[in-house]
């Protein structure tokens, strides 16, 4: 997602490999020459699949489309697997807006691509739960090595989508319980356990604030 390909620069009736270019992009396809060294060969990529122009607008409904195109892929810490981890789906998804994030979640959390909220020792559970309420569809909390986006809420709660292996949460016995997830997966984020102590909430580092483009 947010990959770029440089348009060929052809006339809009001349086919391509045999194919007429009515229903696709004509593009400069990057490949190795005889020589061994960076060629381009034009190619057709057809309008229908999920391509664009240019990138999407930065807005909070673009976000979340595209963050659900990811819903149920499988996690892979540093793209192993042909998949993605957290800091990964966030930076696909702002890729295709034009956007380059740093490549973990502590980068992105201190990123001056975003506005911040940070968090510190002396900011209180009540102050916490406060800033993750009123935080905006597509704003992303940060917590010591994972980062989550907000969806919104349902019923009050607040709902995340995160790409992680596994979710820790208090049973109904008050126990610790481990989820085993290994996709993107969409959860309430105040039950979320960081450890046996200290919800996400409470190590929340940062909270990124979206600035939408008019």
């Amino acid at each position: 997602m947010g990959a770029r390909a440089p348009m060929a620069d052809l006339p809009a009736d001349q086919p391509v490999n045999g194919q007429g270019p009515y229903e696709s992009w004509t593009i400069n396809l990057p490949m190795r020459g005889a020589d061994g060294f960076l060629s381009f060969k034009p190619a057709l990529l057809r309008k229908t699949t999920d391509t664009a122009s240019d990138y999407l607008p930065l807005t909070r409904e673009n976000i979340i489309r595209q963050a659900f195109k990811f819903l149920g892929k499988r996690y892979g810490r540093g793209h192993l697997y042909n998949g993605r981890d957290c800091s990964g789906l966030k930076s696909d998804v702002y890729r295709s807006m034009g956007l380059i994030l740093p490549p973990n979640s502590g980068a992105q959390g201190k990123s001056p691509a975003f506005s911040h909220r940070f968090f510190s020792a002396s900011d209180s559970h009540k102050a916490r739960v406060e800033a993750v309420m009123n935080a905006q569809v597509g704003d992303l909390v940060v917590v010591p090595g994972h980062v989550l986006m907000i969806l919104g809420k349902i019923d009050g709660q607040p709902y995340v989508i995160q790409d992680v292996p596994f979710a820790v949460f208090h049973d109904q016995l008050g126990k610790i319980h481990w989820t085993k997830l290994n996709e993107v997966s969409v959860t309430p984020l105040l039950p979320l356990l960081a450890d046996e102590n200290h919800s996400y909430v409470d190590v929340m580092t940062s909270l990124i604030q979206l600035t939408e483009q008019k």
